[in-house]
């Protein structure tokens, strides 16, 4: 029979106001305005980002892409993986205090789970498992495939799978998936029966995070309630998986973290305080909506947020295509000119801009660009080559 998981009127009344959880939610959007207002306003942004995507099942890795990627922030610490990296850190903060007391239960169980396994490398079938060394056990198999396939492609993933496109694709194919699995199939079990076939196939989905718009609690909530776990396990066992391999990228990522320039150290240290603060507050949410209304917000706000997403590309790319083409017509024709025939400044993108740098002037071929950001040649062009690209247009004349 389908467990009942809908709570009455007065319970769902109650949980939409908790006093405590209305003001830590009211003093940190008062927090997040106020540092806004002392300018850093980019780190207060992916720090909310990082809170409610780590845990909401919306994709955190694709909005940390895509949320500079929007607005235009390329360069600088806010664009870069050791930023992203040092914001999980609020997030597994918040994880471990929030559920202290399973990490309790479970870190005491760690005696007995070994004890079992002894004994069953003994062949004793009398001893039996507790509720918390099943759990811990199954933690620890689905832990395995993330952390053996992220060890293997990590790099692909870093380098191949950031493309705006591609994430745009995963959130809609996955927010799909998830409206439908989690609409069609029964909530018959609970956490405590999960199996370690089980634990593999959610372990499976968690790896598939690696690429940008699956969402790590997306695809583990949607592999749960693809097995009928009900969608208050789907989601706990979610956050208890969340931990181990957050922790494990931390360490790895520990000698960028700790080689963070002191002129930056502040940008770091708000977008963790954010990320953490939001994302405790993101976890009492999900935990306490999804019993009144399962996971469809979350499907329809990833597929609408695909739709965004291509429809801000495609415009951008025939823009960019369009005044990339014209400047090198134009910069063409100018250099098969005498030197004391000069286009005027207005029909000349930026100014005589190089057609490739972007750099007022140009600079000669073969050279290193400027270490500063660069000018796109039309506006709301987000895709030029960085600080440090090699130019290959001859801007110096013939």
């Amino acid at each position: 029979m389908q467990e009942k998981t809908t709570p009455s009127a007065q319970e769902a009344a109650k949980s939409l106001f908790q006093p405590r959880v209305a003001v830590l939610a009211g003093f940190t959007t008062l927090a997040c305005i106020l540092l806004s207002l002392f300018g850093y306003t980019q780190p207060v942004i992916m720090g909310v980002v990082q809170g409610l995507g780590e845990f909401l099942p919306i994709s955190s890795s694709a909005h940390l892409i895509l949320v500079p990627w929007l607005f235009g922030w390329h360069g600088g610490v806010i664009d870069s993986l050791t930023f992203d990296v040092a914001l999980h850190l609020g997030t597994l903060v918040a994880l471990v205090v929030y559920f202290w007391k399973d990490w309790v239960a479970l870190l005491g169980a760690l005696p007995g789970l070994f004890g079992w396994a002894r004994a069953k490398l003994r062949g004793d079938a009398s001893r039996t498992r507790t509720p918390a060394e099943h759990i811990l056990s199954s933690v620890i198999i689905a832990t395995l495939p993330a952390a053996i396939i992220g060890v293997l492609l990590e790099k692909v993933a870093e380098q191949a799978l950031r493309a705006p496109l591609l994430i745009a694709a995963t959130l809609m194919v996955m927010g799909i998936l998830l409206y439908v699995i989690d609409r069609s199939l029964p909530e018959t079990k609970p956490l405590e029966t999960i199996s370690w076939r089980d634990s593999l196939l959610i372990g499976f989905a968690q790896a598939c995070a690696l690429v940008p718009g699956v969402s790590r609690s997306g695809g583990t909530i949607t592999m749960g309630r693809l097995l009928s776990f009900n969608r208050q396990a789907a989601a706990r066992y979610s956050f208890l998986l969340s931990a181990p391999i957050t922790a494990a990228a931390m360490v790895l990522k520990l000698p960028d973290i700790l080689a963070i320039p002191g002129s930056e150290i502040d940008v770091f240290v708000i977008g963790i305080l954010v990320s953490g603060v939001v994302g405790a507050l993101a976890i009492r949410f999900l935990l306490d909506y999804i019993r009144r209304a399962g996971f469809a917000l979350f499907a329809i706000y990833r597929i609408v947020l695909a739709i965004v997403v291509v429809a801000v590309y495609f415009p951008a790319y025939q823009q960019r295509a369009v005044g990339r083409s014209g400047a090198k017509a134009l910069g063409a024709l100018q250099h098969s000119l005498p030197p004391y025939v000069r286009f005027p400044a207005a029909f000349m993108p930026r100014a005589s801009a190089c057609a490739v740098c972007a750099t007022p002037g140009g600079i000669a071929r073969g050279t290193q660009a400027p270490q500063s950001p660069h000018t796109p040649l039309s506006s709301g062009s987000s895709a030029w080559p960085s600080a440090g690209t090699r130019c290959t247009q001859n801007t110096t004349g013939r």
